[in-house]
């Protein structure tokens, strides 16, 4: 009986862990991987209204989901600009082309600083709760 709880508390450590990391303010980073519906889906192009912050605004025809962006803890590569905050995960979308007209900006990062001019548009991103598992409820290898 004993070993049972025990195998019970190892088993909810181990899903709280993930969960306290989606939170932690040192995995202030995204690292983002191309992601496939389970089944296919038929999805439905949905028209947002977007303002940037780079003053571009614009109708967006948004298409099915692409990307997923995790929170990371990366280390090395030079000092962050900016103080660690948790993020949290992001389901990007591509959006229907209409390239909006250039804007210059420089962009300062750890890695280093440049000035970038925007030439197009290539994902809507939203903020998501992840969770892990199949439709099924099984773990996929």
């Amino acid at each position: 009986m004993r070993l049972g709880s025990i195998a019970v508390a190892v088993l909810l450590l181990g899903a709280v862990a993930p969960v306290r990391a989606q939170f932690d303010p040192t995995f202030n980073h995204l690292f983002c991987y191309g992601i496939h519906e389970l089944p296919p889906q038929v999805f439905t192009p949905v028209v947002v209204d977007v303002e940037t912050q780079l003053g571009l605004e614009q109708d967006v025809m948004v298409m099915r989901p692409s990307i997923l962006c995790a929170p990371a803890k990366k280390t090395g590569g030079g000092l962050d600009p900016l103080p660690a905050t948790a993020v949290p995960h992001f389901t990007c979308y591509r959006p229907k082309r209409n390239d909006p007209r250039g804007v210059t900006v420089q962009l300062t990062d750890q890695f280093g600083s440049g000035f970038y001019t925007i030439k197009s548009r290539r994902l809507l991103c939203a903020p998501t709760v992840k969770e892990l598992g199949s439709p099924s409820g099984a773990f996929l290898p």
